[in-house]
């Protein structure tokens, strides 16, 4: 079976979730996503949180295990003799130990690339502290229409302290373990992430965007910028919009949807500036 039905099956099953949300604010970054269907995979040095990505690194002095690790990664590389001279340098130094795993640790995490996604759409804190108090916008992505964009993608779990991990029993899980935790304190986020093994900029299919909710305090002149991206073009040609406003009666969030005569007509009001027509030229 293929990556790709993999994924779908995993989507089917519900061990995936089929949606999942990009709470952004109104800037340069976000028309970028948008026209040129991308999203930026970030390294954990850019977070928000200084404890994301935290671990508590346990290295118990286990020569055999320290051996089998060194057998295991060296390529063929090192000797019986080389092996069992590092591993006795090890033993009597523990402490060179823990700064040399938390260093290639500290390494690893600096290459790879993660997304941080939401299951939910509807959190008010996700959308005063990323939307910029309402003012922006929150985009849906369905899974099933680009699955290999999701690959690799990991609940978050919300816990108290630090996961454990030892790097010569679980060295293939540290970046699991580390990407996929963080403080209760964060749990209403409802976080998804994506990792990819590079950091940078990743195209996700057009098909995969199918909603744009607006913040209820995203002026109109924003909404029909964005608008008129999505219009302009047709590969976006089944993307919805909705807006989200605050329950009359309780501390909760309500989603409407914006019908196209609505966004013809903010559209017509707010017309683009001469300035706005040919910026993207430069």
């Amino acid at each position: 079976m293929k990556r790709e039905e993999i994924i779908k099956e995993l989507i089917k099953s519900g061990r995936y979730p089929t949606k999942l949300y990009k709470y952004r604010p109104i800037s340069s970054q976000t028309l970028n996503i948008i026209q040129n269907n991308n999203l930026w995979f970030s390294t954990p040095n850019n977070f928000n949180d200084p404890f994301d990505c935290a671990i508590n690194s346990q290295n118990p002095i286990n020569p055999v295990a320290i051996r089998q690790f060194l057998i295991d990664n060296s390529n063929g590389n090192l000797n019986e003799n080389e092996i069992n001279r590092i591993v006795e340098e090890l033993l009597r130094n523990p402490n060179e130990l823990n700064r040399i795993v938390n260093k290639a640790i500290k390494n690893r995490l600096n290459q790879v690339g993660i997304l941080c996604l939401s299951k939910e759409k509807n959190e008010p804190l996700s959308w005063a502290h990323y939307c910029q108090s309402h003012t922006g916008l929150c985009l849906e992505f369905e899974l099933e229409n680009d699955p290999l964009f999701f690959d690799t993608l990991l609940c978050v779990k919300y816990q108290d302290n630090y996961p454990s991990y030892d790097h010569f029993q679980n060295q293939n899980q540290f970046l699991e373990l580390m990407i996929s935790t963080k403080s209760k304190h964060w749990s209403y986020e409802n976080e998804y992430r994506v990792l990819k093994l590079k950091y940078g900029l990743y195209n996700f299919s057009p098909k995969a965007l199918k909603k744009i909710i607006f913040g209820f305090r995203c002026t109109e002149k924003n909404q029909a910028r964005i608008y008129r991206i999505i219009k302009k073009n047709s590969k976006y040609s089944e993307v919805t919009f909705e807006k989200e406003e605050p329950e009359n009666s309780s501390y909760s969030l309500i989603f409407k949807p914006l019908t196209a005569d609505y966004l013809e007509e903010i559209s017509e009001r707010n017309q683009e500036s001469l300035y706005e027509k040919i910026k993207g030229i430069f």
